[in-house]
């Protein structure tokens, strides 16, 4: 029942120009459910949080890198065939406002696609999301703890999940710091979003004095932080310190 009544809201950007960065998505991608913070100094972009990355569809990936190139974007990765998923599917990565990192892969349409998250124990990430928000499992399939490959690299376990037709896929920490060891270098665990170029993610829930005590009857934290641009819901700490609002129904 709650996957029919919980909605993603947004998902948050800290930013230290607002206005440049709501025009450089308007520009390049169909409107997503992103919203801006103004911040005066830049906010930490390593990968070391359990916010890996926001993304986006397109039919053709290596039609729509011509496109972006010609808008001026700039990639860390260009499109690049993923063959575990089959030989015409292909992501790319391109660089954001701030640091934020940005995923174009193959879908049927250009439209807000995917969050991608990383977390200590993906599956008990997912059980979380499953149980406080009402997300779904892709397919309806059951979670499985079954090592995955994918690149042709040992990924590890992942979770597959899905709200309002975003995908959130949860992968492991442990990929991460091999994959991006100079982020970790100084790092023991996936640090609080709070601050960070992915601030939080925002759901908008039917009652939310009622998923408040829910929450805090499972021991879930309320983190008493600053309200950023817009907000107006409550912020408690999700999987791996991932700051998630919850907004009540209008």
């Amino acid at each position: 029942m709650l996957a029919q009544e919980i909605r993603l809201d947004h998902v948050h950007l800290n930013t230290r120009d607002a206005k440049a960065a709501e025009a450089f998505y308007a520009a390049r991608f169909e409107p997503g459910p992103v919203r801006f913070h103004p911040v005066t100094r830049a906010p930490p972009a390593g990968l070391i949080s359990a916010v890996w990355h926001i993304g986006w569809g397109s039919p053709d990936p290596r039609a729509e890198y011509r496109r972006q190139l010609g808008l001026g974007t700039k990639y860390s990765t260009p499109p690049t065939n993923l063959a575990e998923v089959g030989p015409n599917f292909f992501y790319s990565y391109v660089e954001g406002p701030d640091g934020a990192m940005i995923e174009i892969n193959n879908a049927a349409d250009t439209k807000f696609r995917h969050i991608h998250l990383l977390a200590e124990d993906p599956i008990a990430a997912a059980e979380w999301y499953i149980k406080h928000l009402g997300l779904k499992t892709m397919g309806g399939r059951p979670l499985s703890r079954n090592v995955v490959r994918l690149g042709g690299a040992e990924i590890g376990v992942t979770a597959n999940l899905t709200i309002d037709g975003v995908y959130v896929g949860i992968f492991p920490a442990s990929w991460a710091r091999e994959q991006y060891a100079e982020d970790w270098k100084d790092v023991s665990g996936l640090v609080s979003t709070a601050g960070r170029v992915v601030d939080h993610i925002a759901f908008r829930v039917p009652d939310l004095e009622a998923s408040l005590a829910r929450m805090r009857a499972d021991g879930v934290r309320v983190l008493d932080l600053p309200k950023r641009a817009g907000d107006k819901g409550v912020y408690v700490e999700g999987p791996d310190r991932i700051v998630i609002e919850l907004i009540g129904a209008r």
